[in-house]
This record gives structure tokens, C-alpha cells and sequence, in this order.
């Protein structure tokens, strides 16, 4: 409605009926949210999903459901295309918006990490490097998520290192995103091209607490997870 009031709500409809989509950000009355809650629990045939269930039986029993219209960054990042494009972007030198900015910080976790450290022999370009991660090789266009290690003679290229991830000496990684606490052995190569233009080339996935063997040698756009 005009006033922002919500008269119906769909949850990922085959054929929406508006332009508008929920971001999935709510904020409840106590009181109210206990209230639903329970009575969703009580539902048999509920999938116990705010969007499925909570929001559209508040907006049946009457309640002041209203949106809140939002003109800032958004993406969603719910395939690996969007969420890999969702980091590379902030490597632009005019990023979709500035992680540093004091009106503009960036809450979550905030673990304590020793610094990070880069070695004699390194190479860095254009990247973002988090605390506690140790850079002996050459890391390039990529992002490191902390405690991240890329050992002498490694070589990182367009790509994203999630926390704990470690690559070997000697390996190469292109346009990849290695999990949490995964290990590419020595001498591997991750992402070998078969396109003949870069961005085109698909994005390698390996899954995290993975242990690749050394010189493995991996396809690009290949995805390698654990189950």
C-alpha cells in the first residue's frame, strides 16, 4: 500500500506479482513474534518459515505488517556465479560501496587474530588481505579471509580463500573459492583453462576441510566437495 503496509506477501512465487523483493531482514515485537511462533509450532502442514508461514498468517489475523523500502547495495548470493561476482566487485577501483568508511562498517564476528604477515619474497596486487593471514607467495586480484596461508613459490590469482584455507608451496589457484580450512597440496593447479576468454572461465569450488592431493591438477569451473 501507499502508507508501506503489506496487504500480501509471497514467498518466492513462480510468477510474482510485484517488482519487489524481501531482503529478508525483519524486525518484531516480542511479544507478537512469541506469539506466532507458537502458534506456527502448532501447525502441522507449516514449514515453520517466516516467509512461507509467519508473515502471511500475521497479515491474515490482521496485524501492522509494514515494509521498509531500501535504496542502498543489495545482492543476492544464493548461486556461486553471484557470490564469487559479489567479492571480485569489491577489487574495483570504484567498488559498489567502501568497506572502510566510518559511517559505513561492516558488523559481525569479530575474532581475535594475530597480524597478518607478509614475507620478504611477496608479491601482493590489488587484493584484500585479512589479520592472521601469512603471505609467502604471490597473491594477485584475490580476496583472503583470515588465518588464510599462501606458502613460498604459491601463486593466487583472482580468487577468494576463505578462513583457515591454506595453499602449498608451488601450487597455483585461478579464479577459485577454497573453503574453510581446506588444503591445496603442493604443486597443484586449480582452475587450468579450456576458455579462451578469461571471463569466461568457470569458477573452480573446492569445499571446505578439503585435502587436495599434491600436484592434483583441476579443470576450471570443476567442483570438488566433500559430503
Amino acid at each position: 500500500n501507499p502508507d508501506g503496509s503489506i496487504y500480501e506477501f509471497e514467498e518466492k512465487p513462480k510468477k510474482p506479482k510485484s517488482t519487489n523483493a524481501s531482503m529478508g531482514i525483519y524486525v518484531f515485537n516480542w511479544s507478537v513474534l512469541r506469539e506466532f511462533l507458537l502458534a506456527d509450532e502448532e501447525d502441522p502442514e507449516s514449514s515453520n518459515d517466516f516467509g512461507k508461514n509467519i508473515i502471511p498468517m500475521l497479515i491474515e489475523r490482521g496485524k501492522r505488517v509494514f515494509a521498509y523500502k531500501f535504496s542502498g547495495y543489495w545482492k543476492d548470493v544464493g548461486t556461486i556465479d553471484s557470490y564469487y561476482e559479489a567479492n571480485m566487485e569489491m577489487l574495483q577501483p570504484e567498488p559498489p560501496f567502501s568497506i572502510d568508511e566510518p559511517g559505513y562498517k561492516v558488523f559481525s564476528n569479530s575474532n581475535i587474530h594475530q597480524p597478518l604477515y607478509i614475507g620478504e619474497n611477496a608479491e601482493t596486487d590489488n587484493s584484500i588481505i585479512c589479520s592472521g593471514c601469512t603471505i609467502e607467495g604471490k597473491v594477485k586480484n584475490s580476496i583472503l579471509s583470515p588465518d588464510a596461508v599462501v606458502e613460498e613459490g604459491a601463486v593466487v590469482v583472482d580468487s577468494l580463500i576463505l578462513t583457515g584455507a591454506v595453499i602449498k608451496k608451488g601450487a597455483y589457484v585461478r579464479k577459485a573459492i577454497i573453503g574453510e580450512e581446506a588444503v591445496i597440496g603442493e604443486d597443484c593447479v586449480l582452475g587450468i583453462e579450456t576458455s579462451t576468454k578469461r571471463h569466461e572461465a568457470g569458477i573452480t569450488v573446492v569445499s571446505g576441510h578439503m585435502n587436495i592431493a599434491p600436484g592434483t591438477h583441476i579443470l576450471e569451473g570443476s567442483d570438488v566437495l566433500s559430503y
